[in-house]
Formats: structure tokens, C-alpha cells, sequence
């Protein structure tokens, strides 16, 4: 047998946006970056890269992904509005300084890799790069610190 259902009067009702599908707007926080992937390189290497997952990132308006470098500090930006989250890895207080005009960033399938250019350093064996233990130091006294006492991996 069947059953007649009754359903509410549609009338005076308007259509209502769906939760999931907001869109990132610029009032919205922005979620910190906490997992990433960094590879400080060599000793005498000229870079450091560090590697973010974020989901379906390369579907993204290229305005979306932004990185600004400072020559001690980076801070990358993704407005994924596909997610309708901001995302936002910001590091000050890198071990030592960059460059920041040779500083990269590209956008690959579900991950962004930045790319630091160590600055180059009269290393008393010629001009070269020092080497990265971490890729902040604990505060600003610790920042750029002196070639004694850091592994180089030359013998």
C-alpha cells in the first residue's frame, strides 16, 4: 500500500548556499601550514627546497599560489577556493640569510616546492655556501651563525 507524503509549502523560501561550497574570502583566517617537507641540501649546496602538499593546488588561478622572500624569511600564500581554505606557510627567522631575487616557487600536481638561493659566503676556501642544520634558528641571535662548530662534509 502506499503512503501519501506531505511536503513543506515551498513558498516564500529562497534557495540557501551550501556550507561546503564557500568560497575563501578575504576576511576568512588563514590555515597554517604545519606539515612540509624540507631538504636543506648538501653542505656547500646552493639551495634549500621545501616541498608543500595541498590537494588539487595546480587547478588553481595562478593568482591563487603567491610566495613573497625576504633575505630572512619566506611567506607562501595558497587561496585554494576549491576548498574554501587559505592556507599560509609563513618561516621568519630562516638559519641564514637568502636571496631573495633568485627565490622560486612552482606549483606541481598537489604540492607547491619552494626553492631558497643560500647566499654565497667567503668561506676561507673561496666564495661558497654554508651549511643549513634547520631551517629557522630558535631567535635572532642564533641566526647566520659563524662556520666553526657546523659540519661542512669536507675532509
Amino acid at each position: 500500500a502506499r503512503s501519501k507524503i506531505d511536503f513543506p509549502s515551498m513558498t516564500g523560501s529562497s534557495p540557501k548556499p551550501l556550507e561546503c561550497l564557500q568560497i575563501a574570502e578575504g576576511n576568512e583566517p588563514w590555515q597554517p601550514i604545519s606539515l612540509f617537507a624540507v631538504d636543506l641540501g648538501e653542505a656547500n649546496s646552493s639551495n634549500v627546497t621545501i616541498d608543500v602538499r595541498i590537494e588539487a593546488v595546480e587547478r588553481l588561478p595562478q593568482e591563487a599560489v603567491t610566495c613573497q622572500f625576504r633575505h630572512d624569511a619566506f611567506d607562501l600564500k595558497i587561496v585554494h577556493e576549491l576548498e574554501g581554505i587559505r592556507y599560509r606557510l609563513l618561516r621568519s627567522r630562516l638559519l641564514r640569510d637568502i636571496v631573495p631575487e633568485r627565490c622560486t616557487f612552482s606549483v606541481k600536481r598537489n604540492h607547491v616546492v619552494v626553492t631558497l638561493a643560500k647566499r654565497a659566503t667567503e668561506t676561507g676556501r673561496g666564495t661558497g655556501h654554508l651549511p643549513w642544520t634547520a631551517l629557522c634558528a630558535e631567535d635572532s641571535k642564533s641566526r647566520n651563525p659563524p662556520l666553526e662548530g657546523c659540519w661542512t662534509g669536507k675532509t
